[in-house]
């Protein structure tokens, strides 16, 4: 041997063909990444968590209609406190 590697002509096609399929591969999951980027983005944009419904009340009605289910759970609360087990 005169300084080359021994490897077969066999064995380098395989792995041309291992490098190839892996590349395939990485360009799927990239592909698939993408879209599930995009998709998130879109039901994201279309979701209503963390802001206000419009329900037509003004910042007062809607103080004291918060205060008044606040008062009613807060009643609930202390009654269920006290009854004796």
């Amino acid at each position: 041997m005169d300084g080359k590697s021994s490897v077969t002509p066999a064995a380098q096609l395989r792995r041309s063909r291992v490098k190839v399929v892996a590349a395939a591969v990485a360009m799927t999951r990239g592909n698939q990444r993408e879209l599930a980027r995009q998709k998130n983005m879109k039901k994201q944009s279309n979701s209503v968590k963390g802001k206000r419904r419009d329900d037509g009340l003004s910042a007062a009605a809607r103080k004291q209609r918060d205060s008044e289910i606040m008062q009613q759970k807060q009643k609930k609360a202390n009654e269920k406190k006290e009854e004796p087990k």
